[in-house]
């Protein structure tokens, strides 16, 4: 769905409400501008959002898929030619099969988050229309309290009718804030473990925009990332670990070296 015309419709609908209020003359008024002016969003962004974590390739990440693919094609053909036999190919295969799990999971990650973002955009752009109707209320308040100078006799009720209605819309209002509120918190908190969960793959997939930036261990699946040499076997260094036994000495005539 495209809604990219609302902020710039949030932004008209607030202008409005604040003439309206600038007529009424009440601090209600003035609150209930002030109110609307928390609901501004940007719907249109947050769904070319959510196209972009289904399909990184549309902010110029990674195609998960195509990697999967090559790296299944790399495996067939390493042991079709025989290039890796025993227990070296057994180590390779399973490296990357393990690596391809973790690709279907960064996918399905990013489609749930997708998924958020398009129901995200949805709902605003519902209070969209919601504020569109608000500040269509408040211009037929602003006309009817002006039409009420020009007869004093209407003046009284006029008032009564004017306080009582934007105290419902204030109601209506600060309902839509809270449960606003809400959805970006649980939305907030769902990304953040979706890149939690994403974030040892992101040197891989360099240039994808919505990832984080820390590096990755690839400790798992016995690989690790090589500047030179992009994905690598990780090499086994647990000879160079030296244990440091307390009281101790290498060095003869100096305790604890």
């Amino acid at each position: 769905m495209a809604y990219e015309g609302d902020r710039a419709g949030y932004v008209q609908m607030l202008a409005a409400a604040t003439v309206a209020a600038g007529i009424l003359r009440r601090p209600s008024a003035f609150a209930l501008v002030a109110s609307l002016g928390v609901l501004i969003s940007n719907p249109g962004d947050m769904s070319k959002a959510a196209g972009e974590w289904r399909d990184p390739k549309l902010s110029g990440g990674a195609d998960l898929d195509a990697i999967k693919e090559q790296l299944i094609t790399l495996k067939g053909r390493i042991k079709n030619d025989g290039h890796w036999e025993g227990d070296a190919y057994n180590v390779f295969s399973t490296a990357v099969d393990d690596f391809a799990v973790q690709l279907d999971n960064a996918k399905r990650y990013r489609q749930g988050a997708g998924d958020t973002l398009d129901q995200t955009a949805s709902l605003y752009h519902a209070t969209f229309e919601v504020v569109r109707l608000i500040v269509y209320c408040m211009g037929i308040i602003a006309a009817v309290y002006i039409a009420s100078k020009l007869y004093p006799p209407w003046g009284a009720a006029v008032e009564l009718w004017v306080t009582g209605v934007l105290e419902k819309l204030d109601g209506i209002v600060k309902a839509i804030i809270s449960r606003k509120l809400k959805a970006v918190g649980a939305v907030g908190i769902l990304l953040w473990m979706l890149n939690g969960f994403q974030k040892d793959q992101e040197r891989l997939f360099w240039g994808m925009q919505a990832l984080p930036q820390q590096e990755t261990d690839f400790t798992q699946v016995s690989l690790q990332y090589d500047k030179n040499g992009g994905l690598v076997q990780k090499p086994d260094t647990s000879a160079f670990n030296v244990p440091n036994m307390k009281g101790s000495s290498f060095i003869p005539g100096i305790p604890g070296l």
